[in-house]
């Protein structure tokens, strides 16, 4: 047992090394060598914010290059997140949505097999958050998918939310929905602010509401949000 636990912590070194660098050339050596990628989903439940986010990003990437050879592994992946988001399990996968979310981002032609139940959470707790920012993010891979979704992001527009606002916003952006100006009037103004991860910088920040309602409008560039 105490081997058992001592080669986890070792990986779990591993990976925080490799996410603290981002350092995605070792990562794909790792993701080809083993199968065993727990360690990294262990990291998406870390109190770093940071490293919560780019454990979630090297989960995608990980799951990608596993799927090359054995696509079956990255669904039973995928199977256990959502079965440790169940009531059965105790809802332990607060960050499943974001995390599954990569994956299909990821592997695009495993959006029709989970997209509709990964959907389907927006009003499930502790996942409100997580599943508006994994519609937004599987709607910039595949702009089509989510568009039976649209009437719910407009009305998460009002939510007293600001992290589900301003995710509903971006994944309105981009299922290129237009939102009338009197909806959005509201939001030009506001500057209450929401947490980004930025998958291009591999950065974290805050971010205004408004902000995101200006890359909305393309007035300004994603990586000014």
């Amino acid at each position: 047992m105490e081997k058992q636990v001592s080669r986890h912590r070792v990986r779990k070194n591993v990976a925080r090394e490799i996410l603290e660098n981002r350092d995605w050339a070792k990562l794909k050596e790792w993701a080809v060598e083993s199968r065993n990628i727990r360690a990294l989903l262990s990291l998406t439940f870390d109190a770093d914010m940071l490293v919560r986010w780019r454990a979630i990003e090297a989960m995608g990437i990980a799951a990608e290059i596993q799927g090359r050879n054995d696509m079956e592994n990255v669904r039973e992946i995928i199977r256990n997140i959502l079965w440790m988001m169940n009531d059965e399990s105790g809802a332990l996968a607060w960050h499943g949505p974001e995390t599954i979310a990569e994956i299909l981002y990821n592997i695009p032609s495993l959006i029709s097999e989970y997209g509709k139940i990964l959907g389907s959470f927006t009003e499930e707790e502790p996942f409100e958050r997580g599943t508006f920012w994994a519609i937004a993010r599987i709607s910039l891979r595949n702009s089509n998918f989510y568009q039976f979704k649209v009437d719910e992001l407009i009305e998460a527009l009002d939510n007293p939310d600001t992290t589900i606002k301003g995710y509903s916003l971006l994944g309105l952006k981009w299922l290129d929905y237009r939102v009338n100006g009197t909806k959005l009037g509201s939001l030009q103004n506001d500057n209450s602010q929401v947490y980004i991860y930025n998958f291009e910088s591999g950065k974290l920040k805050r971010s205004e509401i408004s902000k995101i309602v200006q890359f909305y409008l393309n007035h300004i560039d994603w990586k000014m949000v």
